[in-house]
């Protein structure tokens, strides 16, 4: 699996693609590198948030990162519907669903299996879907 990254700009409060790290310099890329680091926009660690990719994908092809907000719907009860935060589980260790309603948590390789969830914001752009209805 090739690592992917996305990263929230706190400072210009933007989604951006990241196309480079240097742990060593603490900072990433955010736009293609022609020929070598040097050539990239580059923003320090400490001014975004680093989101990784899951490597999965939810009901409608929408790949999922951490700091992701789900929907999802239970295939025998529809009327059954909840959201929840993609995070990292340490306790697991996978990334996991952090359900908004409760403390429960889940792995979400379980319910991405069986098409039970669709992406629908994340926590930076979309915070007000993290409000009780």
């Amino acid at each position: 699996m090739k690592f992917k990254f996305r990263v929230w700009d706190k400072e210009e409060r933007a989604m951006l693609d990241v196309h480079g790290i240097n742990f060593d310099a603490h900072g990433i890329w955010t736009n293609e590198l022609i020929d070598d680091e040097s050539d990239g926009n580059f923003i320090f660690l400490d001014d975004v948030e680093l989101m990784q990719s899951t490597g999965l994908i939810d009901k409608n092809g929408v790949e999922i990162y951490e700091g992701d907000i789900v929907a999802l719907k239970y295939p025998y009860d529809k009327r059954i519907k909840t959201k929840g935060i993609i995070v990292w589980d340490s306790y697991k260790p996978c990334f996991g669903i952090s359900m908004i309603e409760t403390t429960e948590r889940y792995e979400l390789y379980r319910i991405t299996a069986r098409n039970y969830l669709t992406v629908i914001g994340n926590v930076h752009q979309n915070s007000e879907l993290l409000e009780d209805e």
